[in-house]
């Protein structure tokens, strides 16, 4: 689903993501989106795989590497640009990743893939089980 949050950007949530932080999850994102960069093109409150390039403040983190997208927002900019060059060939994250959006994700994740089958890998998954391992996950 796509949510217009302004006329300036979308908020999109996939359907088997999962909040973890449960009550402090919406202070959270308003607390990153009041500190979000100037120059962002797309803020992400979850993904799977992701190589962090370096970090921007206390909420965002750099990213130019990234899979699994659970919970984004993208600008008008971006999204344009999106609409123009996208020819679906490749899953959407992945080319997001590979074509040099400024993109940041949020330091504590607020939105993650729940276990469950994935139409992507064609099995059942253990992906929250595995990345609250290895991610900062905002938590209840």
């Amino acid at each position: 689903k796509a949510f217009k949050l302004c006329d300036d950007s979308i908020l999109i949530m996939e359907d088997d993501g999962i909040f973890p932080g449960r009550h402090k999850t919406i202070p959270h994102i308003n607390a990153c989106l009041e500190n979000a960069p100037d120059d962002w093109d797309i803020l992400l409150g979850g993904a799977l795989n992701l190589k962090v390039k370096s970090a921007y403040n206390e909420h965002w983190d750099l990213v130019n590497d990234f899979r699994g997208l659970q919970f984004y927002i993208i600008s008008k900019k971006a999204f344009e640009r999106i609409k123009k060059e996208y020819k679906f060939e490749d899953h959407i994250d992945k080319w997001i990743s590979d074509n040099n959006f400024m993109t940041y994700i949020m330091h504590s994740l607020v939105c993650m893939q729940n276990d469950g089958y994935s139409d992507n890998v064609k099995y059942n998954t253990k992906y929250f089980s595995l990345y609250a391992k290895r991610f900062n996950i905002l938590k209840p």
